[in-house]
């Protein structure tokens, strides 16, 4: 019996000490009974004593994990109420984003109440707060009851902070600032700590609400005429705003909002209903806007289409690529491109990574691959979820800075602000897992040390949903347009490259919107490499080409990029030339103003210890035009110099008729040098 009871201890103690110390302690929480709340409020104590509220300096969020002390999975917005489930007295157990989750509880203020009490229709519909969300069956006697109908001193503010996206008037902020159009209520009067009296003649002078008389800012408002209100500010923010660009809200849209409860004219219109309504409102107008600009600019996000994906480590255009690998996983590969699907699907509200009191437009995406899988996450995201392929859809949350090229981008599960999909351990390596990890939400500079650029990626389009080649602008803008790509984007290996249908014109505002067509440009591929009207393709695969020129701006800059495909084997095909055109022979890349490169050195081969060759080059100097090619040249190639380094730093030059510097084999990159400045680039080959 002795015997027995000491192995069972021993057993015990085996077990005990093979669990984490996590569990351990989860184990050990008391539960708590009933209904507890905690609200995310105690100040950060690095915040300056003078800062009342949270702003994007002062992080006062609160970090949260999947068990006591363990890693960070992300951030609870200052301001969330949560229900507490247990405590150790250091840790509490919450419930947010649909799981349980473990929160200092020194970081929390315990609360009496929720800070939004609702129907059982908009408990739902309010889910994107993401806290404890009360019911009036619950909480009868809440402050915060928004199945109460608002004032008109409610509608001002909201309405103005709709406009203002959140921020308060200042002045010079309209040319109507000061205008007052109520007996009842002065310019910046407050009401309740808010400055009602800005909000509500500002609101009048844009014929947003009626004017003359009494505001009577404590009376009811009813749907009807909160609605119309919302309608006025739609109109007028795209009339002044927009530029008419945007379209205005309308009633159908209204309708589609789908808000519950009474929404007969006369009904007087809740909180919760208040709230939806302008929620709702921001993500139309934010999706309205990204639509308008993605169909003007061209090759966006928002418009349907094929993407390659980068991600931002090392220097484009050596930036490792996003694939799926074998075990049906999402891996990097620096020698293999993936095309993706992207398709937009909708903007819905989330709440604000910094405040929970506020909302921002979500834009949810689909990512597919050809074979028409869906890039996902198994679960909810925490710290190492790999990145996925499944048959069911699955919504990404993308945020994309609007750049014309590369479309940079932020990739999350959607109300996970601070999962970030990115290269695991910043690591640029083939076959580097892509997974969600926590990155802290703060602001940061994108050249600061710990900026996370593993967690962006760079989308490419291959295609748009209806063409072979990235989708153009619709709208031609002062400046460089690019009109239309090549038309041929599909090749045999030994088939010669074809520019025709490419077209970049010029637009001169301030010369009565003239056109002129450019001449002034190359092709290259990624690696350097120059494409003219005919050169053969010898190997298969995707192919990057970019296009480059110099259309003023002193110096080559990039165009456009697009993918072709080349298949095939090359020992079975005839090379095929297209016939080169007079605007073909025009088409020839400028680099700094008056200089350009007519023909590079053929000889692009040498051994070790061969004497370095440029004999066929030609390099000019002119005064250029608008295309750059119809000025007089001089030829300046014998003022050139020849240079290499492998630093950046120290440098080696290379001379005609001198042995190469090189006594080892590989590719090296030539710098070409006009009075000190480099003005070009070239590749050479060395062989043993």
């Amino acid at each position: 019996m002795k015997k027995r009871l000491i192995s069972s201890l021993l057993t015990l103690c085996l077990v005990l000490t093979l669990l984490p110390p996590a569990a351990l302690a989860a184990g050990s929480m008391t539960p708590i009974a009933g209904v507890t709340l905690y609200k995310v409020n105690q100040r950060d104590p690095q915040s300056h004593p003078s800062v009342t509220i949270p702003d994007i300096w002062n992080n006062w969020n609160v970090p949260y994990r999947l068990s006591p002390g363990g890693p960070v999975q992300g951030e609870i917005p200052w301001g969330t109420v949560l229900a507490a489930t247990a405590s150790d007295g250091t840790w509490l157990k919450v419930k947010y984003g649909g799981r349980d989750c473990y929160v200092y509880q020194a970081k929390l203020s315990k609360v009496s109440q929720p800070d939004i009490v609702c129907s059982a229709w908009a408990k739902e519909r309010l889910s994107y707060y993401n806290g404890y969300i009360g019911t009036k069956d619950v909480w009868p006697n809440a402050a915060n009851d928004w199945t109460k109908p608002i004032t008109r001193a409610d509608m001002a503010e909201m309405l103005f902070l709709l406009f203002r996206n959140g921020g308060a008037p200042f002045e010079g902020d309209m040319p109507f600032y000061k205008a007052e159009h109520f007996t009842d209520i002065k310019f910046n009067q407050k009401i309740g700590g808010v400055n009602i009296g800005a909000a509500a003649n500002f609101l009048a002078s844009m014929g947003v609400i009626p004017s003359g008389g009494n505001f009577n800012a404590a009376a009811s408002v009813t749907y009807e005429e909160f609605t119309e209100a919302l309608l006025k500010l739609s109109a007028y923010s795209n009339k002044y705003l927009y530029d008419g660009n945007l379209g205005a809200l309308s009633e159908a849209d209204i309708q589609e909002f789908a808000v519950g409860g009474d929404t007969s004219a006369g009904a007087k219109i809740t909180m919760e209903q208040a709230r939806i309504l302008c929620d709702a409102n921001k993500c139309w107008t934010d999706e309205q806007y990204w639509l308008v600009r993605g169909t003007r600019q061209g090759a966006t996000l928002m418009d349907p289409g094929v993407f390659v994906m980068d991600v931002s480590l090392g220097k484009y255009p050596n930036q490792p690529h996003v694939v799926i690998g074998a075990d049906g996983k999402g891996e990097l590969s620096n020698t293999r491109m993936q095309k993706f699907k992207v398709t937009y699907k909708k903007t819905v509200p989330a709440v604000d990574p910094k405040n929970a009191s506020f909302t921002i437009p979500m834009k949810l995406f689909t990512i597919q691959t050809e074979g028409g899988k869906y890039l996902a996450i198994e679960g909810l995201p925490s710290n190492r979820s790999r990145l996925i392929t499944r048959n069911a859809e699955f919504l990404w949350w993308i945020t994309s800075r609007m750049n014309d090229l590369a479309k940079t981008a932020t990739i999350k599960v959607p109300d996970f602000h601070d999962q970030y999909l990115n290269a695991a351990g910043r690591s640029s390596k083939d076959g580097t897992h892509i997974i969600t990890w926590y990155s802290e939400n703060k602001w940061r500079e994108n050249s600061a040390p710990d900026y996370p650029h593993n967690a962006e990626f760079n989308f490419y389009m291959v295609r748009g949903v209806n063409s072979h080649t990235p989708t153009v602008a619709t709208m031609l803008r002062h400046g460089r347009n690019l009109v239309s790509y090549p038309t041929k984007t599909t090749y045999r290996v030994g088939e010669g490259f074809d520019s025709t249908g490419f077209k970049l014109v010029y637009k001169d505002d301030n010369d009565g919107g003239k056109i002129t067509e450019l001449l002034d440009y190359g092709f290259y591929t990624s690696d350097g490499v120059k494409l003219t009207q005919g050169r053969p393709f010898q190997t298969a695969g995707i192919k990057l080409i970019e296009i480059k020129g110099d259309i003023g701006n002193g110096r080559l800059t990039l165009v456009a990029r697009y993918f072709i495909t080349v298949t095939g084997d090359s020992a079975s095909q005839t090379v095929v030339k297209p016939p080169v055109s007079k605007k073909d022979e025009l088409a020839k890349p400028r680099l700094l103003v008056g200089f350009r490169i007519e023909a590079f050195p053929p000889k692009t081969t040498f051994k070790i210890g061969e004497n370095f060759d440029i004999t066929g080059m030609k390099a000019v100097y002119n005064t250029l035009g608008l295309n750059r090619v119809d000025d007089k040249s001089t030829n300046i190639t014998d003022k050139l110099t020849f240079r290499y380094s492998t630093d950046g730093v120290k440098f080696v030059e290379l001379k005609q008729g001198r042995p190469i510097p090189f006594t080892s084999a590989g590719r090296k990159l030539i710098e070409i040098q006009y009075e000190g400045i480099t003005k070009e680039t070239y590749w050479i080959t060395i062989t043993k």
